[in-house]
């Protein structure tokens, strides 16, 4: 109960500052500046749709909501977070083209095909791999340039 407490009151605190900071943004400054007088960083997320999960922030179907239905360039929040509270502006939006959607429905069901596919053998493999014992021969991977642990931590290209 007490952390509980804690948490809204640092959340308050946060809407708090970012309520002014709202209103600094209306006067002229800038997101960056902002930012930089709250000792933070302007975070661009990826593109989102009305699910609610926005990368960086995780499920927070009210701040997608309140991004969705303003137009590019416009500031919301603050809205409260997991993390305690958001300041955004719109950078761009993307509506659906059903005819677009229609144009690429095969192209996509197939890459989606194939991407089921790929993980279903993946994890085949693994669990037999793991059934009978497998190992790999380090030797060998490391005369083939794959051995070591950078060969796992390196994304293929």
């Amino acid at each position: 109960m007490r952390q509980e407490l804690v948490t809204q009151k640092l959340q308050q605190a946060a809407l708090d500052r970012l309520t002014q900071a709202k209103q600094e943004l209306a006067q002229g400054k800038t997101l960056d500046q902002v930012a930089t007088e709250l000792g933070t960083k302007v975070e661009q997320s990826d593109e989102f749709g009305a699910n609610g999960f926005i990368q960086g922030l995780g499920y927070t179907p009210q701040v997608a909501k309140a991004a969705l239905a303003l137009a590019p360039g416009q500031v919301g929040g603050p809205l409260p977070t997991g993390q305690g509270a958001v300041l955004f502006q719109v950078a761009e939006k993307k509506g659906f083209d059903p005819k677009q959607f229609a144009d690429q429905r095969d192209q996509i069901r197939q890459q989606l095909e194939n991407d089921r596919l790929n993980r279903l053998m993946s994890a085949i493999l693994e669990q037999r791999r793991r059934e009978l014992g497998v190992t790999p021969d380090r030797q060998l991977l490391e005369s083939y340039g794959m051995g070591g642990d950078e060969s796992q931590s390196q994304p293929a290209g």
